[in-house]
């Protein structure tokens, strides 16, 4: 089995004037003051290649994979008139998926095991904004826990941290958000209760669209489409991260 990190990323951006502006998961609703702010709650369904290429693992032996797929997201962004065209934004996010719970049935020379992790992540992020493009960066901590429960009592657990950086180039047009980049995933410490050799740090695309629709007393619907490419050592002898793919839908408020 693999020892695997979930990666995510959060943010989002929509309109000129002075909107909060970031990119990928919160929708901001237009404005025209000096200062601007947009909370956001929402749940997304996310597809990461490797819980995919676990579950092809666990079939051929009898095994099941559950969670590592869904969560809850809450965001906040802040946004200031810095010119008549120019705007200067901050956010972060934070989530919480689903454990990630694959387990195994015993087998001639093999014990039957639970394994779980835990993933949390965060995120701080700036932007500059002139007119209807701009660029934002973030950075993206990311913390994991494994632990496996084998069959008779044997018990091992293992932390697993990881800062992850991404850089983006972003345009507005009305509701509608677009972006593209690069996304940096950090490197990873090997493990030695799993006998997992380090992962080095890696560059690979990222691009995402939301879009937002009003709905009165400075409420949204806001829903992001987010993807990003596997990295060079994914699947080598190195861990490196897999590709994934994300869905997120959530009500915002912004004034």
């Amino acid at each position: 089995m693999k020892y695997v990190i979930v990666l995510a990323l959060a943010s989002a951006a929509l309109s000129w004037s002075v909107s909060p502006a970031a990119a990928q998961v919160i929708s901001t609703v237009a404005g025209t003051r000096p200062v601007a702010f947009h909370l956001m709650g929402g749940f997304g369904e996310t597809r990461f290649q490797f819980v995919q290429d676990i579950k092809d693992e666990e079939a051929g032996v009898g095994g099941t994979v559950t969670g590592g797929d869904r969560g809850y997201i809450g965001a906040a962004d802040l946004a200031f008139r810095t010119g008549a065209n120019a705007s200067l934004g901050f956010g972060g996010w934070m989530t919480k998926l689903r454990d990630l719970v694959i387990t195994e049935p015993s087998r001639p020379g093999f014990l039957a095991l639970t394994d779980t992790q835990t993933f949390s992540l965060a995120s701080v992020y700036g932007n500059l904004f002139y007119k209807h493009v701009g660029v934002q960066a973030g950075v993206v901590p990311i913390r994991s826990e494994e632990t496996l429960v084998v069959s008779g009592g044997r018990t091992v657990s293992a932390p697993q941290r990881q800062t992850d950086m991404d850089a983006f180039g972003v345009a507005r047009f009305r509701s509608a958000t677009f972006g593209a980049g690069l996304y940096r995933y950090g490197s990873r410490a090997a493990s030695a209760e799993f006998n997992v050799p380090a992962s080095p740090s890696a560059i690979a695309a990222t691009a995402f669209a939301n879009g937002s629709i009003g709905v009165g007393a400075g409420l949204s619907i806001d829903a992001s489409f987010w993807y990003t490419a596997k990295d060079k050592n994914y699947n080598t002898a190195t861990p490196g991260n897999g590709s994934r793919t994300r869905f997120l839908v959530g009500l915002g408020y912004g004034r």
